[in-house]
């Protein structure tokens, strides 16, 4: 039975144990009991989230906590987190959201060491659209690169300019962060370019949200891969934010598996390994 769930006490512990196990989770991850409970009260008290529980013979077995847009077709789960039962459980989870967001596309992030979740999906055939690497670079306090003269700041004017490089990916990797979105959040996002001879030819895109940053990608033309730029995108990335903000205790960033390059430039730049990150698109 799919319940929604109104009291952040009802479902926090049982989120918390389960967010321990990588055989269990999902994403995004969470910092700490406060930064879930945080979660949890933000996603009641908006029109946009939802939390809802799955009970069987009146014990929880699941939790989901998902998001969609008003004015689009995409969701996403910010909890997708079942003790076991997988595939029942998960069924009468997809089913309720199903029932709610009919034909939207649902995004459900999960690590690869949760079995039960990518079995489910494959055997599902639903569409695997990433699958990264989940680095982090924690308490760093500044950043002492030399910075490469080709890369700066994309300033706001530039925007559109940076919209045509940006269109060459955002259909390539079902990107969330498509041009039209990058326009209207582009005073939230902090955006680094490569040019040459004039020319946009890459990018990296960051966010800043409490004390932490997330990258959101890092994209070159073929004919700037394998010269060295994605070291030098995210040194400039990683020198400009530390310098704008004082508060930033970890950056996040994934990196899909087939980018090796791109991995070596971060472990580089002394970001860690922490898992392995698959992302579903499940058709509503």
């Amino acid at each position: 039975m799919i319940v929604e769930i109104k009291e952040t006490s009802v479902i926090l512990e049982f989120i918390w144990r389960i967010s321990q196990d990588k055989t269990k989770n999902s994403y995004p991850k969470f910092q700490s009991k406060d930064d879930l409970k945080q979660t949890i009260e933000r996603a009641n008290k908006s029109d946009t989230q939802k939390v809802i529980g799955c009970f069987q013979h009146n014990k929880l077995k699941g939790v989901s906590i998902y998001s969609w847009e008003k004015n689009d077709i995409d969701a996403q789960t910010i909890v997708f987190m079942i003790e076991d039962e997988y595939v029942f459980i998960a069924n009468e989870i997809i089913d309720y959201i199903k029932k709610e967001l009919p034909g939207y596309k649902l995004l459900i992030g999960v690590p690869s060491d949760n079995v039960s979740a990518n079995t489910y999906f494959r055997t599902l055939r639903v569409k695997s659209i990433e699958s990264c690497y989940d680095t982090r670079l924690r308490q760093r306090s500044c950043c002492d690169y030399e910075v490469h003269q080709q890369i700066e700041p994309l300033n706001l004017p530039e925007i559109a300019e940076y919209a045509v490089f940006h269109n060459r990916f955002e259909n390539k990797f079902e990107m969330y962060w498509t041009s039209e979105r990058l326009k209207e959040n582009a005073n939230k996002l902090r955006i680094y370019i490569y040019r040459n001879n004039g020319k946009i030819n890459g990018s990296i895109l960051v966010k800043k949200y409490n004390e932490g940053a997330e990258v959101f990608g890092l994209f070159l033309d073929k004919e700037s891969k394998n010269q060295g730029i994605e070291k030098e995108l995210i040194r400039y990335m990683l020198k400009s934010l530390y310098e704008e903000y004082s508060d930033i205790k970890e950056i996040v960033y994934f990196i899909r598996e087939k980018e090796r390059n791109e991995l070596e430039a971060a472990l580089e730049a002394e970001f860690e390994i922490q898992d392995t990150y698959k992302c579903y698109k499940y058709e509503l």
